[in-house]
């Protein structure tokens, strides 16, 4: 379960990196970029080690739980965003993904879990909870955009619960069939799923009339007038790149292998926390008391789940 904090810091470390790039060149274009490189890299190291898993069955399963908690579910996120605000959206994805995955996880594969691991889990969410919501402003300008924005949260946390279950599923075929697995491959078909879930996405919304509401979430993070450097820019987006979906993706789909979904969503769910030592030294910006406490919290608990 220690390595379960492995892709918790690299994400906090690729968020700042992924903050710069979107900074430097749009939101939209830097994830594109983003995407593809992860996708190109994660499968250059698949063919040039095991291969990928010949079975239909898991790779099935991988591919679909990419398009769900990759694609539907950062889908619903981004369009969260635009209404309530990124803390907002991201406490309740937080909040919801962790029981979404141990409910669907226990009802699909009959995975139980402890009452200490869910009171650990549940001290875990109150930590991020206390450490991200003060303070939170929502842009939304009616109430219906508030009940939009916070359906938009929900679903995204429904995507990533059930992506996450997915993947145990997955596992759980390639383990019947003696299919050898790994994080990397693991890692890559759920990329490619996420991938043909938002490039069809994209196509829909190119189809529909008025402007497209992904380009709508996309303006808020636009560039600035002045001209970025390509090094620059390249620079943050590899690093993004490396940090998130290439390693990080990868040793968490590793720790899927052998833990449940839902404990490792928990542990996830610190990665926001993470971001706020990272955030301070590299942009300066320096954490209120409910920050400290509450990632103290969290972490604590997430130690101790550890243990447990």
């Amino acid at each position: 379960m220690i390595f379960a904090f492995i892709p918790v810091i690299l994400w906090a470390l690729g968020s700042i990196c992924t903050s710069r790039s979107a900074h430097l060149v749009g939101a939209a274009r830097a994830n594109s970029w983003r995407l593809a490189l992860a996708a190109a890299a994660l499968g250059v190291g698949v063919l040039c080690t095991r291969g990928f898993p010949r079975h239909a069955g898991v790779w099935g399963w991988l591919i679909l739980s990419g398009a769900v908690g990759l694609g539907l579910g950062d889908l619903c996120m981004m369009l969260g965003y635009r209404r309530v605000g990124p803390r907002i959206i991201v406490l309740v994805l937080l909040c919801l993904a962790v029981p979404v995955a141990g409910v669907s996880e226990w009802l699909w594969l009959g995975t139980e879990l402890t009452w200490e691991q869910i009171a650990l889990s549940a001290g875990i969410l109150a930590g991020v909870g206390l450490a991200i919501a003060p303070g939170a402003r929502i842009p939304a300008r009616n109430r219906r955009e508030v009940v939009t924005g916070v359906i938009f949260g929900v679903l995204a946390a429904v995507g990533q619960g059930l992506g996450t279950t997915i993947s145990r599923v997955a596992y759980r075929c390639a383990e019947a069939n003696q299919v050898p697995m790994g994080g990397m491959t693991a890692a890559w078909q759920r990329m490619i799923g996420g991938l043909l879930c938002t490039v069809a996405a994209a196509a829909l919304f190119r189809m529909s009339p008025g402007e497209p509401p992904m380009e709508r979430a996309a303006d808020m993070l636009a560039p600035g007038g002045h001209r970025a450097k390509p090094r620059q820019v390249w620079f943050w987006i590899t690093a993004s790149a490396f940090l998130g979906p290439i390693i990080g993706l990868s040793v968490y789909q590793w720790v899927l292998v052998t833990q449940p979904g839902a404990l490792v969503q928990a542990v996830m769910a610190v990665t926001p926390v993470a971001v706020i030592p990272f955030a301070w030294l590299i942009d300066g910006d320096r954490p209120d008391w409910h920050g400290v406490v509450g990632g103290l919290l969290a972490c604590a608990c997430a130690v101790a789940l550890m243990l447990v």
